[in-house]
């Protein structure tokens, strides 16, 4: 028996919170396994929101445990950019964020990047946590 669980954690401001949760929300349970998908805010503030949505599901099986996870985090993700949100509220990238950086940044993201080279050259801070990511789709490190 297999099921996966985890917390996803974005932002979004007031005036697009409750149309980004039903969004969310509705986009999650298409997923082919997903059989909880739920949220609080845990975070509030003057301009908004800090969601916290938390996922269970049994992964269908044709998928892995892996593919599976990641598929919901792909649909998490891309219904949040899609509703102008943020993707992550306060607890930083790292690997499995990494890879939507350069979405969530914009053009900005290149001038990260050239700090980070000109900082840390030979890039011993955190490689692979803020760019340039291990994490390899299917599970491949």
């Amino acid at each position: 028996f297999k099921m996966v669980f985890d917390t996803i954690e974005i932002g979004f401001l007031w005036d697009k919170a409750a149309d980004m949760y039903h969004s969310v929300v509705e986009a999650t349970k298409k997923v082919k396994g997903v059989v909880l998908i739920t949220a609080h805010v845990s975070h509030f503030y003057p301009n908004g929101v800090g969601f916290y949505f938390t996922f269970a599901g049994i992964p269908p099986k044709e998928k892995t445990n892996l593919e599976f996870y990641q598929e919901v985090w792909n649909t998490v993700i891309k219904t949040v950019e899609d509703c102008g949100g943020s993707f992550g509220h306060h607890h930083g990238v790292g690997i499995n964020r990494s890879k939507w950086m350069p979405v969530e940044w914009g053009k900005s993201f290149d001038t990260l990047k050239n700090i980070k080279k000109l900082l840390d050259p030979n890039n011993i801070l955190n490689p692979g946590k803020v760019y340039e990511s291990p994490w390899k789709e299917g599970g491949e490190n």
